[in-house]
């Protein structure tokens, strides 16, 4: 398996990522996830923007030319033998090396790594969810960035495992739905409308996310982004969750909560005047 390494193409066994590295000491970096179906990276623009305005955010230089930086993606898979199937793009970018402490040095020299692995190992039928314990700080840079601390996310998922569960859902400190472990999350209401919280609620600003939120315009289908508690998923009938690699998933449950799918369900429609398909092609 060979990675991309700031501009260096290398074996995975071989590659060396310093152990000054402030993403491996601190968390201190950006990244993002992208689907690649062959050599055609899904969002790839829109990815890149994102990750470019999070490294921004956090007073980090990039130094990334979108186009070169395809170049090295698209290389990647060829090196990797997966250019005729799908598979997950996950480029890092952290702060690198500075000396021990945590201010910010004023000389940054980015770290840039590309892993590409095959997609073949995503869980695609319906979701089963539950409420965790962890809280989303809505009002934390953490919530509002693909950061590289992820500690949040990873014990939602890992709580909601322990109970029995596919995946958690994480409330935020006023007790309102903010998002699951990896993913955006809509519902659908008895008249038909559709529900995602907003970002100020804690939620990532998800490029799926957009993209449903623009679909349901050209339907016609009212949506709102507003904040949304436990109790009014009662009233709603379908609900899915989001991100780049699922597309649109379905949610089955939430704490035992069961939503019923038809052929013609709002979801269906959703996922397919959007083309985003949640299979593996």
């Amino acid at each position: 398996m060979e990675i991309l390494l700031n501009n260096d193409f290398c074996d995975v066994d071989s590659c060396v990522l310093s152990p000054l590295d402030r993403g491996l000491l601190l968390g201190d970096g950006v990244f993002t996830t992208i689907k690649a179906h062959g050599l055609d990276l899904l969002h790839f623009t829109e990815h890149i923007a994102r990750l470019t305005q999070h490294a921004a955010k956090i007073f980090m230089p990039t130094n990334i030319t979108e186009q070169r930086l395809y170049e090295q993606c698209v290389e990647l898979i060829r090196k990797n033998n997966l250019q005729y199937d799908t598979s997950v793009v996950r480029i890092t970018l952290s702060r690198g090396l500075s000396s021990r402490g945590i201010d910010i040095p004023q000389q940054q020299n980015p770290t840039l790594m590309v892993v590409v692995t095959p997609a073949n190992n995503l869980n695609l039928s319906e979701v089963r969810l539950c409420y965790t314990s962890v809280i989303r700080n809505e009002y934390s840079i953490i919530t509002r960035i693909k950061s590289l601390n992820y500690l949040e996310p990873i014990l939602a998922r890992h709580e909601a495992q322990i109970k029995g569960f596919d995946d958690g859902i994480m409330l935020n400190t006023r007790g309102a739905i903010a998002e699951t472990s990896t993913a955006n999350i809509f519902f659908v209401t008895s008249n038909y409308q559709v529900l995602t919280p907003h970002l100020s609620e804690g939620v990532l600003d998800g490029i799926i996310r957009n993209k449903v939120i623009e679909t349901c315009k050209e339907l016609n289908l009212p949506i709102f982004q507003r904040s949304i508690r436990p109790d009014d998923v009662h009233d709603c009938i379908e609900a899915f969750q989001t991100n780049c690699l699922i597309g649109i998933r379905a949610i089955s449950t939430i704490d035992g909560f069961k939503f019923v799918y038809k052929d013609d369900s709002i979801t269906s429609m959703i996922r397919q005047h959007a083309k985003l398909s949640n299979e593996i092609v």
